[in-house]
């Protein structure tokens, strides 16, 4: 994960309970993208949103709004890679973990999350298949 999150600063949003200092990597962002407003929420695997635990797990959650027609929807491709960029290194991996549907906890029906673990390599599949 980028360790500088600077350039994401004036995208920080400043309002409980998200509310992180500048340059931090925790926070909430709302991030204009191609017409949309890329709302995220973004923690480097430190701390969780209370700034209590080590998760082993860098993490973003993202969903996109239209300003236009005032809706949420669910990111396409597009937005999804764009706020990779933001948050990874181009040589990272980072994975769309779908898990077993008993494990489910939706809160946000148009959310979709990018996961990295910080103590392990994510294995890949061969390049071929990619």
């Amino acid at each position: 994960m980028k360790t500088n999150w600077k350039h994401l600063d004036k995208f920080r949003t400043q309002e409980p309970p998200y509310l992180s200092p500048l340059g931090s990597t925790f926070g909430a962002f709302q991030i204009p993208f191609n017409g949309s407003v890329l709302r995220i929420i973004a923690t480097d695997g430190r701390m969780d949103a209370k700034g209590e635990h080590d998760t082993e797990w860098e993490h973003v959650s993202v969903h996109s709004f239209d300003p236009i027609f005032k809706k949420q929807k669910t990111p396409n491709w597009s937005e999804m890679c764009f706020v990779k960029s933001q948050f990874w290194e181009d040589d990272e991996v980072v994975v769309e973990l779908h898990v077993a549907k008993a494990d489910w906890i939706s809160v946000h029906d148009h959310v979709l999350h990018l996961w990295r673990p910080t103590k392990q390599t994510i294995p890949l599949p061969p390049k071929i298949c990619v």
